[in-house]
């Protein structure tokens, strides 16, 4: 899907919305030589008002990391289909959470140490 948008008598092109979410972010050296970064500190502008338009649904529709990539876009796509009602989510096999296998109590070593009064 493209995205625009315009500033006075300048109209921006977004080609999709992993090129929006570039363009949208600050600026970065490695953006910047990956070529992906915004020309102008107005096309960002730009960029960042359009970002504001995109409902939240389209993140769901067009996907800006591959399922298979990574482990939290795949999370978010199978609670998506499991709360559609989708027969997607039924391919998820027992236990195969994600999150869940990195989630564990704290062992007192790993704890913040408490914050000490100044009195």
């Amino acid at each position: 899907m493209v995205y625009r948008q315009a500033i006075d008598a300048t109209s921006y092109l977004f080609n999709d919305l992993r090129d929006l979410l570039a363009k949208a972010t600050p600026p970065r050296s490695g953006d910047r030589l990956a070529g992906i970064a915004a020309d102008s500190a107005e096309q960002m502008i730009a960029a960042r008002m359009a970002l504001a338009n995109v409902p939240l649904k389209q993140f769901l529709n067009e996907t800006v990391v591959p399922y298979e990539d990574d482990e939290v876009t795949r999370l978010i796509g199978i609670k998506t289909d499991a709360q559609s009602g989708s027969d997607s989510g039924s391919k998820k096999m027992p236990g195969d959470d994600p999150l869940s296998r990195h989630h564990r109590p704290l062992r007192a070593d790993e704890r913040a140490p408490a914050a000490q009064s100044p009195l």
